[in-house]
């Protein structure tokens, strides 16, 4: 069993409002984190004025080390909290969720005072980590020298770092602490990926294994495939065929499992793009002449396109000055696209 407590003390000088109060996908931040803690029964919210919050339903703190920052909520959550062990996250952090809290519980032992995430760049996250209340002393001693640097605190206690090992879990310790990073966020665009390369280079093949192994990383994909010939709908969908030969523009067969949707005018994939949601990253084959950003898929040196419009290059010849992919080394490859998507986050 684990406790956890959101920090919400901070004075959001960067983002110059409260981020507790930043709104997402209709929810506040402090609102989505609190839900997605759902299953968390001793959870608490650290705050400078238990005023600020008052229509919040969960137990309300305050640091006993006034303007210490994190290491202060830290602190005071450990001396309140219920359990041994503690996950801190913050409310700049509206994708981290109980989940992520229990995955890292399962690397506790009687001799690790924390739990920490590091990141495949080496990053040691402080905050969406765990700590053990004997830890508490040690705070106290840091504090009274007059280092507030949570970060040091690491230095001083017996800590099991756990490397994370997919994108799912990278973006859950995302933060938003500027205004230009929210705006970011509120603009977002589901990132797009074209493949493009002349017919028969093994396109398709390439991407189905890259979607395996994205998926894998828990990154959740849509694949568009363009091609030059008349779509038909499946033999079992006889009736909505039938439709769509009747005038309907869109057509649909939908079951408990899935759904089959053609529609019957004029593909335009500039509208159809918007029209996706709840996945990660939309994986395109084709549409060479369209700006999305491209991995072009080449035998020797026939390339459809100019090699500086691309962001990479999948052939059976290395080339110079690209970044270049064997068409047989699909892992790579996805791990180029994780690296493409780490900084949208």
């Amino acid at each position: 069993m684990i406790s956890a407590v959101i920090l919400s003390g901070g004075h959001s000088t960067r983002m110059g409002e409260d981020k507790a109060n930043l709104v997402f996908e209709g929810k506040t931040f402090l609102e989505r984190i609190i839900d997605q803690f759902y299953d968390v029964q001793d959870i608490y919210l650290s705050v400078r004025e238990t005023a600020s919050y008052s229509d919040c339903m969960i137990p309300h703190i305050q640091d006993d080390y006034q303007e210490c920052g994190p290491i202060g909520g830290v602190h005071k959550a450990l001396s309140v909290c219920k359990h041994d062990n503690l996950f801190v996250t913050a409310c700049d952090m509206p994708f981290m969720d109980s989940h992520f809290a229990f995955y890292l519980s399962q690397f506790l032992a009687d001799d690790v005072d924390a739990v920490v995430p590091v990141g495949r760049d080496g990053r040691k996250y402080v905050l969406g980590a765990i700590y053990h209340k004997r830890i508490k002393p040690v705070i106290e001693m840091q504090l009274k020298y007059g280092d507030r640097k949570l970060t040091h605190i690491l230095e001083k206690i017996r800590v099991s770092y756990v490397l994370l090992q997919t994108f799912e879990q990278e973006k859950k310790l995302a933060n938003i602490n500027q205004q230009k990073e929210y705006q970011k966020l509120l603009s977002q665009k589901i990132p797009v990926i074209s493949f493009v390369g002349y017919s028969n280079t093994g396109k398709t093949t390439l991407i189905e294994k890259i979607i395996s192994i994205l998926k894998e990383q828990g990154i959740r994909i849509a694949y568009i495939k363009h091609t030059h010939h008349e779509i038909s709908f499946p033999t079992e969908s006889k009736d909505s065929q039938r439709m769509a030969k009747a005038g309907a523009m869109m057509s649909a067969v939908v079951s408990p499992e899935n759904a089959l949707i053609v529609e019957n005018r004029v593909p335009d994939i500039d509208r159809l793009l918007p029209t996706i949601h709840d996945v990660d990253i939309i994986l395109i084959e084709g549409y060479k002449q369209k700006n999305f950003p491209k991995i072009m898929v080449a035998e020797q040196n026939h390339y459809p396109l100019p090699l500086e419009q691309c962001l990479a290059v999948v052939s059976d010849r290395k080339v110079e000055g690209n970044r270049w992919f064997s068409r047989d080394d699909a892992q790579a490859i996805s791990q180029f696209i994780i690296d493409f998507l780490i900084p949208i986050i």
